[in-house]
C-alpha cells in the first residue's frame, strides 16, 4: 500500500520536494500491516528514466517551452516509509510538480523559466533526486542508485540579424568602435572600410564583431569588407566631416504645442524635428536642411498625423516613425514622398482598451523597442517589440512584466546608444525616484539597473555613441555611469536638458538661466563632483513659453549641439 503524504516546495534560488511513502511488503497479515523485517536497503535500488532533458526557445520574447517529465522508479520489495528529496539548481528550471504516484513509481514535471526572464543564452540546471528509506533527510538509508542527477540544458536563441553596422555615421579625424551583426562572423580575421584595414578587432559570437576604426578614414561612404570579402557582408559606413557650423537661430515656421523628438542625419546635413498640436492629427514633421554654408531659412514640412515619435534605421536611409497606430518607414533624403512602407500596426490584443504607439528604440540586433500610451485606461499598458527579421510585431513579455513588478505601466523616456547596444528606458512613476531598465543585445531582455532617475525630467537620460558613459538625471543634478554601472561622477546642478558627446569625452549641461556648462568625463572617477570645463557660456533659446519641452542633438564629432524649444532651434558650437 502507498500513501502520498509530502509536498513539493519551490524558492528562487532551488527547489527542493519532499515525498513521503508509506510501504508494506506482500503477505504481511489481514490488517495491512506486517511482520516482515525491512530488506537492506542495498537489496531496493531506485532509477530515474532519463539523465538529461533539453528545451530551446526560438527568441527572448518568445512562448516558455512545454515543461517535460521525469520519471522515478523503484524495484524490489521495500517496506516502512519511502522518501524521495528532489533538489533543482541552477538559472534554468523553474520548479519540478505535478507529482503524481502509481505503483512503485513516480512521475514529476519539470518546467523552465520564461525565456524573457533568463534571456538569450546557454542555461542550466540540476535536478538531483534522492531515496531512501525510514530517514526523511536521507542521511541514511539510501537506495542503491541513489542519488540520481538529471541535467537540463535550456537555449534561447537570439533572434536573426541583417548585415548591420552600427553607428553607421562617423565623424572624420576621429578614431572609434563599431559593431558589426551578421552571420558566420566567427571566422572573421580582418575587416576594412574600402581599402582602409581595421586598427583592431573582437568577434563576440557569430553574429557580433566589435570594430576599431582609424583617424585616417577621409569623408565618404565605404563598404564595409570582411576577411577581404571572403566572407560575404553588406554594411556600409558613411564618414562625414561635419561643418564649422557658426552660432545661429532656426525658427519654426509655427507654434507646437510641445516638441516629441529631434535627430540630425549628418550625412546629409539635415536636422529632423517632430512637433505635436493640440489636435494630434495636425502633428508635423520638419525638416532642415544645409547646404552652401547655409541653414534653409524654412523647413520642408511633412504633414503627419499622429506622430509620435522618430529614430533613424541602422543605415540612416529610413526614418522610422510612430504614429499613434502605425510604425512606418520614410525615405531619410525625401520624406515628403510620404510613408514608404507600414511595417506594424498596433496588435488588437491588448490589456489596455485604446493604446497607442509612443517612443521608439532601434537596438543593432533588428529590434524596435516601442513602448505605448493611453487614450482610455482599464488595465496595464503593454511595450511592443517589433522583429525587423521576421517583420511581427508582439506585446514585449519582459519590459511589460519588469515594469508591472517595479509598480509602474509605462515608461516616460526610452534612448538607444547609437552603437545600438544599449536601450534605456525610466519609468514613469515613482516619487522622489524612478527606476531605470536597461535592454542589451546580449540578453535581448530588459534588466533592472542598479541606479534610479528623478522623476518629472523630460530627457532623464543621456548617452555617448557605445554607452560607455549614462547621464541620469536625479531631482537634484546628474549622475554619470560607466557601462559597469559604475558612478563616475555628478553636477549639483538640475539642468533643463543634458548631452553628452559621441566619444564620452565631455558632458553639457543647459541650466534654467540659460546658460551652456561644459564638463570633462576623461578623468572621473569614484562619484566626486565633474570638473567644469572652462567658463559657463550664457546661451539663449528661442522660447514662447518658458516651460516648453527643450530637446537636444550633437553632430557625430562633438563640436556642434542643436537645442530646440517651442519656437525654433539654437544651432551652438560646443563649448570644448
Amino acid at each position: 500500500m502507498l500513501r502520498f503524504h509530502g509536498t513539493v516546495r519551490s524558492s528562487r534560488v532551488a527547489l527542493s520536494g519532499l515525498l513521503s511513502l508509506s510501504l508494506a511488503a506482500c503477505g504481511g497479515g489481514g490488517s495491512g500491516s506486517s511482520n516482515t523485517t525491512s530488506p537492506p536497503a542495498s537489496t531496493v535500488t531506485f532509477s530515474v528514466n532519463t539523465k538529461s532533458l533539453q528545451f530551446t526557445a526560438t527568441g527572448a520574447n518568445d512562448a516558455t517551452p512545454a515543461s517535460q517529465a521525469i520519471t522515478a522508479t523503484v524495484t524490489g520489495n521495500p517496506t516502512g516509509t519511502l522518501y524521495v528529496l528532489v533538489n533543482a539548481n541552477g538559472d534554468a528550471v523553474s520548479q519540478v510538480g505535478n507529482i503524481v504516484i502509481s505503483g512503485n513509481s513516480g512521475q514529476g514535471s519539470v518546467s523552465v523559466k520564461p525565456p524573457s526572464l533568463v534571456g538569450v543564452g546557454s542555461h542550466t540546471s540540476t535536478i538531483t533526486i534522492r531515496a531512501c528509506l525510514n530517514d526523511q533527510t536521507c542521511t541514511t538509508g539510501q537506495l542503491s542508485g541513489s542519488p540520481q542527477a538529471v541535467n537540463v540544458t535550456y537555449t534561447v536563441n537570439a533572434t536573426p540579424v541583417a548585415d548591420t553596422v552600427m553607428p553607421h555615421t562617423l565623424a572624420a579625424g576621429i578614431s572609434g568602435q563599431i559593431i558589426v551583426r551578421g552571420h558566420g562572423l566567427m571566422g572573421v580575421t580582418s575587416v576594412a572600410f574600402g581599402s582602409t584595414p581595421a586598427t583592431s578587432l573582437s568577434v563576440v559570437s557569430d553574429s557580433e564583431l566589435h570594430v576599431n576604426y582609424p583617424s585616417t578614414l577621409p569623408a565618404g561612404t565605404y563598404p564595409v569588407s570582411l576577411n577581404g570579402g571572403a566572407i560575404a557582408f553588406s554594411g556600409t559606413v558613411a564618414v562625414v566631416a561635419t561643418p564649422a557650423f557658426s552660432a545661429q537661430t532656426l525658427t519654426f515656421p509655427e507654434q507646437p504645442t510641445r516638441l516629441l523628438e529631434m535627430v540630425y542625419d549628418a550625412e546629409r546635413g539635415a536636422l529632423f524635428v517632430a512637433a505635436a498640436f493640440s489636435q494630434s492629427g495636425n502633428n508635423k514633421l520638419w525638416r532642415y536642411t544645409y547646404s552652401g554654408g547655409a541653414w534653409s531659412a524654412s523647413p520642408q514640412v511633412i504633414p503627419i498625423p499622429d506622430l509620435r515619435d522618430i529614430t533613424f534605421s541602422a543605415d540612416h536611409s529610413r526614418l522610422l516613425v510612430s504614429t499613434s497606430f502605425t510604425l512606418t518607414e520614410y525615405d531619410a533624403t525625401n520624406p515628403a514622398a510620404g510613408a514608404l512602407k507600414t511595417l506594424a500596426s498596433i496588435p488588437s490584443a491588448s490589456s489596455v482598451t485604446t493604446p497607442f504607439f509612443k517612443m521608439l528604440a532601434l537596438s543593432n540586433d533588428g529590434n524596435i523597442i516601442i513602448n505605448s500610451g493611453e487614450i482610455s485606461v482599464s488595465g496595464d499598458l503593454d511595450a511592443y517589440l517589433y522583429s525587423a527579421a521576421t517583420g511581427t510585431i508582439a506585446p514585449f513579455a519582459n519590459f511589460s512584466a519588469l515594469l508591472y513588478s517595479l509598480g509602474d505601466d509605462n515608461v516616460s523616456t526610452i534612448r538607444a546608444s547609437a552603437d545600438g547596444s544599449h536601450v534605456f528606458g525610466i519609468n514613469g512613476g515613482g516619487s522622489p525616484a524612478s527606476k531605470a531598465l536597461i535592454y542589451t543585445t546580449a540578453t535581448q531582455v530588459f534588466m533592472q539597473a542598479p541606479f534610479t532617475a528623478g522623476s518629472g525630467y523630460e530627457q532623464r537620460v543621456a548617452l555617448d555613441s557605445s554607452a560607455s558613459k549614462v547621464a541620469v538625471y536625479t531631482n537634484t543634478g546628474m549622475s554619470v555611469y560607466d557601462s559597469s554601472n559604475k558612478l563616475l561622477g555628478s553636477i549639483s546642478i538640475a539642468p533643463l536638458v543634458f548631452v553628452i558627446n559621441p566619444q564620452g569625452t565631455r558632458a553639457y549641461a543647459f541650466t534654467f538661466d540659460r546658460f551652456l556648462i561644459a564638463y570633462d568625463l576623461t578623468s572621473a572617477t569614484g562619484g566626486s563632483a565633474l570638473a567644469q570645463v572652462g567658463a559657463s557660456v550664457s546661451q539663449q533659446l528661442p522660447t514662447a513659453n518658458e516651460a516648453a519641452v527643450i530637446l537636444s542633438a550633437i553632430s557625430p564629432d562633438g563640436a556642434t549641439i542643436f537645442l530646440a524649444s517651442d519656437a525654433g532651434i539654437a544651432v551652438v558650437p560646443a563649448p570644448l
